[in-house]
């Protein structure tokens, strides 16, 4: 943290688990268009039906046309250039979810040109346009922790923005014509927004409530929400704590205060909020919480969308606890130091606070009072750092090696509230609550599944790191590699290291990754680029941070050596004393510690304080955060490799354009239908697959209507069983699993089904299996057609499920239903190296 102010292809997975007696399970939400796929994680064997043995897995199933789009955007002192290339990439984001681009599906015929969907002939949009579509932000500021008076982010000028609370920038800032803030560039109309709770709604057919019809609107509106977070905020940038604050946090609280609970003990930092829990297990009041967030989260979020965190900040997070003694990283009483253990091996059992208040010292270790660091106390309760070593700066730098204990919450916090459909709530530890993103009562809609919520990060990274050797083989282009390829290639190790390592943290093998105000030294792994010495003169020595900077040992150590730098399009002229400008003279008008620090952000312009280039530090833990999560994470770097173009909006290169690509591109499996990687085995004569689709609702369903049928009982018995399962039914305060009602979706059969396989328009409602035998089966007329529905798939799950509506308003499977797909099979069936039908495994 800097104050500086006042102080495509994918592999199967192999997780899936054999339970005897069950169904292959699929989240459905309501189709867009006429058709929706799945996915299926274990191949079907071809056998004879019986209900004596039903197999089971989980499939993902698609229908998403809704998105809660959620930025945290740092609003920290040197963001406004960041934010900047940000809204230049707002339309590229925008067009691509409601216009999405034409993709070459290979041959196909076209009416005037054009097909149905708006594509010319042989292509088709690369999925459907979303029509229902959230988009808000939060800033990483979230106050003092509890500090008051003179404490860190506590208090500041008139137009600082300290303390957002975790709440919507689009409710937070005043609107022009009231309490107006002195910058007016932080000002935003609330009216603007949807039912003024803050962030925007996306609605061009005018049908869903929302209050944005209009790309052109949208786009101007969320530019203007962007500016609107500004760069007046709190320099202990909470980047992970904030989104989880508002979307997450069961009892997000509405104070955090500092307490002493009783004479002669610490002060402690209190959050205020506790969440009641019923005596039938159901939640109950929750007192001290932030009731305004809980509102906005409440109109933010849908139980059946997909959700999409994006984090942009250039710094690493710093997350303080609000709890214990959170409040101490703000204060300005002096950190105190750590045992001598601790500068060896932070990870060491004898590394620890030296204000650590410990009855006996932990085995094999000296006591406090021995230690060699400890023992020196200067006359005070316990060894503390000095000044020049405790700059409020780097107070959430390196905390643990420095001050013996860590007042960060762990990452794993952010990484369980993104996976986790329960959570354990901090008021009163080891009660488990639904996690409010994964909570659908009060909706008659399925709850959301993990496999819908992904998390973004634009953070302080070499883009080489996180480049494709095709980007980094060419001058201009920058595609980045997904969190499956960032594995495969090991560069987690590039970026992080191993910082648990037993016998001592384990640097990133990228030097410019590694946080420290020390110069470094070393090797680039991937493009070979050394780092050059804080002597050189040439901002541009080399190609990712420019050169080190000085950071003088022993006093005034106030800021960390840049993990990567980028030429400023404009360079700013820094007023004196001006906080947001890096090259600026103090109020004095002394450039004395710019010259000093030899910044490669404050060389090659018209003078010393002209600043030509923008920075980032390291940002370990949003990194860590993000490859824990797997998968669903999207890796970008906040110095973009493009920085100067005549379409900014248009150029897929230019800034953050990247960035916005490879979220797409990871959320379109989604939005375009997962494709299934094993294939399932149809009989020899039909050509249907043995399998029954089920649809279950928690009420209003009609088996009587078109394409659906009873569905048999012992199906019902098994999707009742998957359904408790999953957390639908038949936990603490949800009704029993036999209240819902369940119908089976007919598959579609002669001339029906070949129509389905060949994307032919056709008004019997249900669904049919498609792969590349469906080519055979229907003769070479349906090449183009099948080839035009796989070639969305990646080239290993060459096979999907395709489900027909009855009309627009009744969708297959309903819209807000749980879908399932039980396939029957004999007393063995062979899956995966597995067998369904002996004991559960």
């Amino acid at each position: 943290m800097m104050l500086k102010r006042s102080t495509t292809e994918s592999k199967p997975s192999f997780t899936a688990r054999l339970v005897r007696a069950g169904v292959l399970s699929l989240v459905a939400a309501s189709a867009v268009g006429a058709l929706a796929t799945g996915c299926l994680d274990r191949p079907v064997v071809k056998a004879k039906p019986t209900t004596s043995n039903l197999f089971v897995d989980q499939i993902v199933q698609t229908g998403v046309d809704k998105i809660d789009l959620l930025f945290m955007i740092d609003n920290s002192v040197s963001m406004a250039d960041k934010q900047e290339i940000l809204k230049a990439a707002v339309p590229v984001l925008v067009s691509r979810l409601v216009d999405p681009i034409c993709v070459d599906s290979g041959t196909g015929a076209a009416t005037n040109g054009t097909n149905s969907q708006g594509c010319a002939a042989g292509s088709q949009p690369e999925f459907n346009p979303i029509s229902d579509i959230h988009i808000g932000i939060v800033s990483s500021s979230l106050g003092a922790h509890g500090g008051t008076g003179h404490d860190v982010c506590a208090s500041g000028m008139p137009n600082d923005t300290l303390d957002d609370k975790g709440r919507l920038i689009g409710a937070m800032r005043p609107p022009p014509g009231g309490a107006a803030n002195p910058t007016a560039a932080l000002n935003f109309d609330v009216a603007r927004t949807a039912n003024g709770q803050g962030f925007l709604a996306w609605d061009p057919f005018k049908t869903k409530g929302g209050n944005v019809s209009d790309a052109k609107t949208l786009n101007t509106a969320f530019q203007d929400m962007i500016v609107a977070t500004g760069e007046h905020g709190c320099g202990f940038e909470a980047s992970l704590e904030s989104w989880y604050r508002f979307l997450v946090d069961p009892e997000p609280p509405a104070m955090v205060t500092k307490v002493t609970p009783a004479p002669g003990k610490n002060p402690i930092t209190v959050r205020g909020s506790k969440l009641a829990i019923n005596k039938d297990g159901t939640p109950g009041a929750c007192t001290g919480c932030d009731d305004v967030l809980l509102a906005q989260r409440k109109a933010f979020l849908r139980p059946d969308s997909l959700v999409a965190i994006v984090m942009l900040s250039d710094e690493n997070d710093c997350s303080i606890r609000d709890d214990g003694s959170g409040w101490f990283v703000g204060a300005g009483s002096r950190m105190p130091r750590s045992t001598a253990a601790c500068d060896k091996n932070p990870n060491d059992r004898c590394c620890r606070s030296c204000a650590s208040g410990e009855m006996s010292p932990p085995a094999d270790c000296p006591a406090l009072s021995d230690d060699a660091t400890c023992k020196n106390k200067a006359g005070g309760t316990y060894a503390t750092w000095d000044s020049p070593n405790d700059s409020a700066n780097l107070r959430c730098y390196n905390q643990h090696q420095r001050f013996g204990f860590d007042l960060l919450y762990p990452t794993q916090r952010y990484v369980d509230a993104l996976k986790n459909t329960t959570i354990e709530l901090q008021s009163t530890p080891g009660t488990m609550v639904v996690n409010p993103l994964y909570d659908n009562a009060g909706s008659d809609k399925a709850p959301r599944i993990p496999g819908l919520v992904f998390l973004a990060g634009i953070v302080g990274v070499p883009w080489q790191d996180i480049a494709d050797d095709a980007s980094l083989k060419s001058k201009d282009t920058l595609n980045y590699l997904t969190a499956q390829e960032l594995l495969a290639k090991d560069r987690w190790t590039t970026l992080l290291g191993n910082p648990n390592d037993p016998a001592g943290p384990v640097p990133p093998s990228d030097p410019f990754m590694i946080e420290t105000p020390k110069p470094r030294s070393g090797m680039n792994p991937i493009v070979n680029v050394a780092i050059t010495p804080a002597t050189s003169m040439d901002p541009h020595a080399n190609v990712i941070n420019g050169h080190e900077q000085v950071v003088p040992a022993g006093t005034d150590v106030d800021d960390l050596q840049y993990a990567c730098t980028f030429p400023l399009t404009t360079p700013k002229t820094c007023a004196n004393g001006d906080s947001a400008c890096d090259c600026s003279p103090d109020m004095a008008g002394s450039s004395a510690k710019v010259m000093a620090a030899n910044s490669p952000l404050c060389q090659g312009g018209a003078t010393i304080n002209t600043q030509t280039s923008a920075k980032a530090y390291p940002g370990a833990r949003e990194l860590q955060v993000l490859k824990d999560l797997g998968n669903n994470a999207i890796v970008a770097s906040i110095c973009p490799k493009v920085t100067k173009s005549d379409s900014p909006s248009s150029d897929p290169n230019y800034g953050y354009n990247p960035a916005v690509g490879a979220i797409i591109e990871r959320l379109k499996e989604a939005l375009q239908g997962k494709c299934l990687p094993r294939p399932i085995q149809t009989d020899d004569k039909t050509h249907e697959v043995l399998c029954k689709v089920i649809e279950a609702q928690k009420s209003g369903c009609n088996c009587g209507v078109a394409g659906r049928g009873v569905a048999d009982a012992a199906i019902q018995k098994a999707v009742q069983d998957q359904l408790k399962k999953t957390g639908n039914c038949g936990g603490t305060g949800q009704a029993a699993c036999t209240t819902w009602c369940q119908c089976e979706i007919k598959q579609e059969s002669g001339a029906d089904l070949a129509a389905c396989q060949s994307n032919s328009a056709l008004s019997t409602p249900g669904y049919c299996y498609i792969d590349k035998s469906a080519e055979t089966v229907n003769g070479g007329a349906a090449k183009a057609a099948v080839d035009m529905l796989l070639n969305k798939c990646p080239s290993n799950e060459q096979q999907l499920l395709r489900f027909v509506d009855a009309d627009s308003a009744h969708k297959t499977p309903a819209a807000g239903a749980v879908a399932f797909i039980a396939c029957l099979g004999a007393a063995v069936v062979e899956v995966g190296g597995g067998t369904a039908g002996g004991a559960a495994n």
